[in-house]
């Protein structure tokens, strides 16, 4: 749906060679900007790792989301630029 809505995404194929807690998406849009994701399953938890990216990047004042299958309105509500740009 990203790519459909015209967002330039990246997604690391194998996080074992990545920065550890890099979030799972970063994603470019023309008009709507740049946000970060970090995608869980069930109850899964963000790691130490991940939390510090988080805060980092909502410390520099960037869009932040924490998504599970369950949050799939609001993934399409910002994929779609229909919500407003809030962080986590």
């Amino acid at each position: 749906l990203a790519k459909l809505c015209g967002w330039y995404v990246y997604h690391t194929r194998d996080s074992r060679r990545s920065v550890a807690g890099y979030p799972d998406l970063t994603c470019v849009h023309l008009v709507w900007g740049v946000f970060w994701a970090e995608l869980k399953m069930g109850q899964a938890k963000p790691t130490e790792a991940q939390l510090d990216w988080m805060a980092r990047l909502l410390a520099a004042n960037q869009r932040v989301y924490l998504w599970r299958p369950e949050d799939w309105p609001q993934i399409e509500a910002v994929l779609q630029g229909r919500e407003p740009q809030t962080n986590l």
